[in-house]
């Protein structure tokens, strides 16, 4: 019975190596390391110019001047999205006409019209350009002006009638208004980007304006708004805040846990959003004076924004101060981490 038993075992202990063979080792999991809090101070004024900001590198990844550009166009295969340029105080008069010169003066206020700063296309200024049903595609070539505000009215100089889009580009026409001559162009995409821009002052596009949309997060601008007046009548209003990159990132926003406890394992408990303004420019107060005519801004406490970026890396961030080291106001500070 001993021998037997001793059989048993050894071929019981046998078996139980040649079976811890046949598993290969757990692969180790390295542990999970946030960033450091660093912070960033922009050098150029929101007043004036855009900024592409990249969190993973803390850099800008271009900016320009406010100016630099009039209408942006979808750059993807199945854009047919339009917008203008509210940071530079661009608006849209849709005619409602498509017979050419037949717009002969300057609308009034309440008609003119930019894009919602959410980003939703049904919002765009040009929106419905272009119809799509399922047995064709149908163009309006309605007329649009652009005009720009001077802190009244807006004041009509161009004409725009946008003729096709495909997968490859768009054609339109434009011409200053009311006396030009039409021109007809035709604007090539490009799938590296969100957008490709052109000015009217020059009728050309801007190459590389908008970086390439995999190496930029947040666009700090100005744009526009709208508020109403005691008499419910709506009035452009200009803000400056941050708009998303309208590829792939998400945000969520935490008013309640301390920006320095937010860590990797809170990711979870957040409810995203791909909404551009989710950000926007309310994470500042305004007190203004109304006898000297100035206005003193503050960073409100407590919000901290929870940003998936372009290459899938969560980071926390939030503001600092809107001013320079100068004092100078339009100038964000914002601090960040990786998690």
């Amino acid at each position: 019975m001993a021998t037997l038993r001793t059989h048993i075992i050894l071929t019981l202990l046998a078996l139980a190596l040649t079976l811890t063979g046949c598993f290969e080792e757990d692969e180790k999991v390295p542990p999970h390391i946030p960033g450091d809090e660093i912070s960033y101070e922009f050098t150029k004024s929101m007043y004036t110019n855009q900024a592409f900001f990249d969190l993973g590198t803390n850099t800008v990844s271009s900016e320009n001047p406010n100016g630099e550009w009039t209408i942006k166009l979808g750059a993807q295969a199945g854009d047919s999205q339009i917008g203008i340029n509210s940071s530079d105080y661009w608006a849209v008069y849709p005619s409602g006409t498509s017979i050419p010169d037949s717009v002969t003066s300057n609308p009034p206020l309440e008609e003119w019209i930019f894009d919602h700063s959410s980003g939703d296309p049904d919002s765009s200024a040009f929106a419905g350009w272009v119809l799509f049903t399922e047995e064709d595609t149908i163009y309006t070539e309605q007329i649009y002006l652009l005009g720009k505000y001077d802190g009244i009215s807006y004041e009509a100089s161009w004409a725009v009638q946008f003729l096709q889009v495909s997968e490859y580009g768009y054609l339109f026409k434009i011409k200053a208004w009311p006396s030009g001559e039409w021109e007809e162009f035709e604007i090539l995409k490009d799938e590296l980007y969100n957008y490709i821009y052109f000015r009217t002052s020059d009728k050309k596009t801007i190459p590389d304006l908008e970086p390439v949309k995999n190496n930029w997060d947040l666009l700090f601008t100005q744009y526009g708004s709208i508020i109403f007046t005691d008499d419910g009548i709506p009035t452009p209003y200009y803000v400056r805040g941050v708009l998303l990159n309208r590829y792939s990132l998400t945000v969520a926003v935490d008013s309640v846990k301390a920006f320095q406890d937010i860590n990797f394992e809170d990711l979870a408990n957040y409810s995203y959003s791909t909404v551009q303004d989710i950000i926007g420019y309310e994470w500042k107060d305004v007190v203004v004076d109304q006898n000297s005519n100035t206005a003193v801004y503050t960073v409100r406490p407590g919000i901290t924004y929870i940003i998936r970026d372009t290459e899938g890396v969560f980071f926390k961030m939030r503001f600092i101060s809107y001013y320079n080291s100068l004092g100078e106001k339009g100038f964000p500070v914002i601090e960040h981490a990786s998690l």
